[in-house]
């Protein structure tokens, strides 16, 4: 019976993985700003800042005080790998503005929408951290997201995915729940045009929010603007594991 259940666990995963890779099908309508999958990465050993690949101009930045919080790992499936995000203590101790792990697309303008879009997994089970995801263009943060473990709701082993309405306050809404290492794809689609951004997380079962819209917290561009995605956790818990098992962004043309 548990030679069927994990056959059948693995056959559910491998549907998951599938329509998260048909949903990042570059179509000809968009882009691509970047792409990190960390295929051409060696298990155990650091990510390669450039991203090899298309398209040129993509990276990856971290600084050597985060380097212990950074692996390569096997993936979701057994035929791709991941980036390991830990909740490890930086060393070195570099300012609180260099703690992040970041991801850079190359050059845009932002004249069109921006598509935001990561699949990983929460491994939190325990209380005490929060995972801040960035947002921006190179410059002010266009939004922020916060993933935990819920510690109020006595919900057992729940994630809890938060979208702040305020940097200063750091005042937050409650978007939903996923299992502790559920499989997740948040998708942001940001509009500079607009002043707003629409945001959708998909689980193996379900998904949300599904027309939500925000304002952006901001929307100032640097002279040379580059999408950028960025992590850091708010406090150190070196059992709080991300693993990132693929991200992109790319424009609307």
């Amino acid at each position: 019976m548990k030679t069927l259940i994990y056959q059948v666990e693995r056959w559910s995963i491998s549907v998951v993985l599938l329509s998260l890779l048909l949903t990042f099908a570059h179509c000809t309508s968009e882009i691509k700003l970047l792409k990190a999958t960390f295929e051409s990465d060696v298990i155990g050993q650091l990510p390669n800042k450039t991203l090899p690949g298309d398209p040129a101009g993509d990276e990856i930045t971290y600084v050597s005080g985060i380097e212990s919080q950074l692996e390569v790992v096997n993936g979701s499936s057994n035929s791709t790998k991941a980036l390991l995000y830990r909740g490890s203590q930086v060393t070195g101790n570099p300012p609180e503005t260099n703690r992040w792990l970041g991801f850079k697309g190359k050059s845009s303008n932002f004249q069109k929408p921006v598509k935001y879009q990561w699949v990983a997994r929460s491994n939190f089970t325990v209380p005490g951290a929060s995972l801040y995801i960035d947002i921006s263009g190179g410059s002010s943060t266009f939004a922020r997201i916060i993933i935990e473990y819920d510690q109020t709701q006595n919900q057992n082993n729940a994630i809890f995915i938060k979208v702040v309405k305020n940097l200063a306050t750091n005042e937050s809404q409650l978007l939903g729940s996923f299992g502790v290492n559920e499989v997740h794809t948040i998708t942001l689609s940001v509009n500079l045009a607009t002043g707003k951004y629409h945001i959708s997380v998909i689980t193996p079962n379900k998904t949300f929010p599904t027309n939500n819209e925000f304002d952006l917290l901001g929307n100032l561009l640097p002279a040379t603007p580059r999408a950028h995605i960025s992590f850091k956790y708010s406090d150190y818990i070196s059992s709080y594991h991300y693993p990132i098992d693929g991200l992109y962004i790319d424009q609307q043309k």
